[in-house]
């Protein structure tokens, strides 16, 4: 082999460092070994194929490796998203625990810091833009729409982005927060849009598919990004182990469903309203992504929803042109009834997969 050949595979034995550890520690040998046998034989094949292979290898080496570290932030992810501990409160791989100690109740790791601020945008941006509409004249003049419009396309954006970030990275327990209210935003979207144009868009079928765009093109960067392998088994699985993520998910639609119920409220008092709306469903979310146990995640949402819904109620009671106590108490009753029924309903499936699993022997 000519000395240009041996310093070539030197310098692929140092590109190879940019692979993640664990990965090196399984495939470095034999890359090296693959490597050098086909720089051998394009170096007898002459300078030509000597410069093909490493024209080929600078073009699929920076997109191998991206993709390696993906894989391995992935994999340590759901590796250490949840964690089954013994009753008596020791990790069951742990050497000083008895031998046949009987797992106890799922323990999750909270959310990082960084992933809980992910999950906290759907709710702080839509309580801000609300916030910020009610300070709006209306009609407004052209620069209040500009302000309406810019923060709604912007959001907007941010919003989908977070979507396919969760969607490329597994389905973290945040991305959550944007299955279902990233949709319904997508297709208000599309229905203000073609209102200011045609006056009846709300019985077309023309916004409805126009709300598909968006996500279709989000979908297509993430297929380009995971190379046409998205992860959408975690979705699934997720929801099957911990039942409160699928009702995460419908507690993302509750500022939305809460600032539809005040569209159409001009009275300067629903600020208030809003603003304590903002704060009530952004400290569930929260307490939710911060928590270890399934019950503790049931019970913020719980208490975030309930409250919401009697906070909203009392900020449409109040603005209305009769205002009685007893009206409100029963229209709360009613409204947080069904709101809870809805957001718990997975629990359901927390219950079939209890019957399904084998029973635990001491």
């Amino acid at each position: 082999m000519r000395r240009a050949t041996q310093l070539l595979v030197r310098l692929y034995g140092r590109v190879l460092t940019l692979y993640p550890r664990s990965y090196r520690q399984r495939h470095d040998t034999e890359m090296q070994c693959v490597f050098e046998l086909t720089a051998d034989r394009a170096d007898r094949h002459g300078l030509l194929s000597l410069l093909k292979l490493c024209l080929r290898e600078l073009w699929d080496l920076p997109g191998a490796i991206a993709y390696e570290h993906w894989r391995e932030t992935r994999r340590n992810e759901e590796g250490s998203t949840m964690t089954e501990w013994p009753k008596n409160g020791r990790n069951r791989h742990d050497p000083k625990a008895p031998p046949n100690a009987a797992p106890g109740p799922w323990v999750d790791r909270p959310c990082s810091w960084g992933g809980t601020l992910a999950g906290l945008i759907p709710f702080l941006y839509i309580g801000l833009w609300s916030i910020m509409l009610d300070l709006l004249a209306s009609p407004p003049p052209l620069w209040q729409l500009i302000a309406y419009v810019g923060p709604l396309i912007a959001g907007y954006g941010v919003l989908l982005a977070g979507l396919g970030v969760g969607w490329a990275r597994g389905f973290p327990r945040w991305s959550y927060a944007y299955l279902f209210c990233v949709p319904l935003l997508s297709l208000y979207v599309s229905l203000a849009a073609y209102t200011m144009i045609l006056p009846y868009a709300y019985v077309l079928c023309i916004p409805l598919f126009s709300a598909l765009l968006p996500l279709a093109a989000v979908a297509v960067v993430v297929l380009a990004v995971t190379r046409l392998q998205p992860p959408v088994a975690p979705l699934f699985t997720h929801v099957w182990r911990d039942w409160t993520q699928l009702s995460f998910a419908l507690y993302g639609l509750v500022p939305l469903l809460v600032w539809f119920a005040f569209d159409e409220v001009a009275d300067g008092t629903t600020i208030r309203f809003m603003t304590a709306l903002t704060l009530i469903l952004s400290a569930g979310a929260l307490v939710y992504l911060r928590s270890r146990r399934a019950w503790s995640r049931a019970a913020a949402l719980l208490v975030g929803a309930a409250l919401a819904r009697v906070v909203a109620t009392v900020g449409r009671w109040t603005t209305g042109p009769s205002f009685q106590w007893i009206g409100v108490m029963r229209a709360s009753s009613t409204g947080v009834t069904l709101l809870l029924a809805v957001l718990f309903a997975p629990a359901l499936l927390g219950v079939l997969r209890r019957l399904m699993s084998p029973p635990r022997t001491a």
